[in-house]
């Protein structure tokens, strides 16, 4: 077992904060670059082809400049920082190792969108599913941070649920909202006529 002094185990634990910040950020990114790629693919003539490779262009840096470094500097620092701390076995260590697997099976997926997506065909899926799919990042995220903080996978499940509830419940309202708009202003033209 290594041997640290307080310091420089601090010194670790903040690379691997920075890193990790870095690699959801860039996540969220290329999330949000997925469902503009995909908008772009409606966009008319010759719109479309301008959109589609800035997107993809700016797809493809933050895959190789961003994900790809932080990804591996925050497993390598963190499985060292696990291993150094003899936080291995624990059953909340283990349920996060399991959420960085699906983080890591998530970034594999996007890596696979991004090359698809730089063919210039259109793919299947709708832009609403690239807003979805987005969300998954942040849900492993709520997860984490509550596995960390608390040491307690109960407590991490609870976290989770209430997040996607609360998330569930603003997207209902959203819907809400637009429907009630989009009444609103029908009923008003029929008033006009």
């Amino acid at each position: 077992m290594v041997k640290y002094t307080a310091m420089s185990y601090l010194i670790f634990k903040s690379v691997h904060v920075i890193a990790v910040v870095s690699w959801f950020a860039g996540l969220f990114y290329l999330g949000r670059l997925f469902v503009y790629l995909r908008e772009a693919h409606d966009a008319p003539d010759p719109d479309n082809r301008i959109l589609l490779k800035q997107f993809n262009l700016m797809a493809k840096r933050v895959w190789w400049m961003i994900l790809t470094p932080a990804s591996v500097v925050s497993i390598l620092i963190g499985f060292h920082l696990a291993a150094v701390g003899d936080h291995l076995q624990a059953p909340w260590m283990q349920a996060k190792l399991a959420m960085i697997s699906l983080l890591v099976a998530y970034q594999l997926l996007c890596g696979r969108y991004r090359r698809l997506f730089a063919t210039g065909k259109p793919l299947a899926q709708s832009s609403r599913y690239f807003r979805i799919f987005n969300e998954i990042p942040t849900i492993l995220l709520i997860a984490i941070v509550f596995l960390v903080i608390t040491k307690s996978v109960s407590i991490a499940v609870n976290g989770v649920v209430i997040a996607v509830a609360v998330a569930l419940g603003i997207m209902l309202e959203i819907r809400f909202f637009r429907k009630s708009i989009r009444f609103f202003k029908q009923s008003k033209k029929e008033d006009s006529k």
